[in-house]
């Protein structure tokens, strides 16, 4: 193996369709349904803190548009939780309760690797201020590791 090369035998073959740990189980359910249990798990992991107490969530499935969408609009994380907090970093609480909130719906979809637009939804996320205004949007279609397999 030279520099530039992967021998053949070292790599996995790459799955044809990337599925998150609760698709098969939820297959049958109406997207609405699937917005309400995504709602579910992150208010459990902001719970267990995990993310941001002081954060809101709203989750809704969209079927109106030709891509089926579940939009989460996250709220509360513009102000810090303590007025002292020398700390505080807006764009990093945000990127990183995103992060947490894409992979609380990757357990439910399904995404075709080289059509990423067959996927069973796509997740559009909105993180609003407290003048209303949305600060940061996100468009994704699902994280996956080897251990969602």
């Amino acid at each position: 193996m030279n520099g530039n090369t992967i021998e053949s035998s070292t790599v996995s073959p790459v799955p044809r369709y990337l599925a998150g740990s609760r698709y098969d189980e939820t297959v049958d359910l109406s997207l609405d349904v699937v917005a309400e249990l995504i709602h579910t798990d992150i208010v459990g992991v902001q719970r267990d803190e995990m993310i941001s107490p002081q954060a809101r969530f709203m989750v809704a499935a969209d079927t109106a548009g030709p891509v089926r969408l579940i939009h989460v609009t996250i709220s509360g994380l513009d102000t810090p939780p303590d007025v002292s907090s020398l700390f505080y970093d807006r764009g990093r609480l945000t990127r990183n309760t995103v992060t947490t909130v894409v992979a609380l719906a990757s357990k439910y979809n399904r995404v075709e690797r080289a059509r990423p637009d067959h996927a069973r939804f796509l997740v559009a996320i909105d993180a609003i201020g407290t003048d209303g205004q949305r600060y940061s949007g996100y468009l994704a279609t699902m994280a996956w590791t080897a251990e969602d397999e």
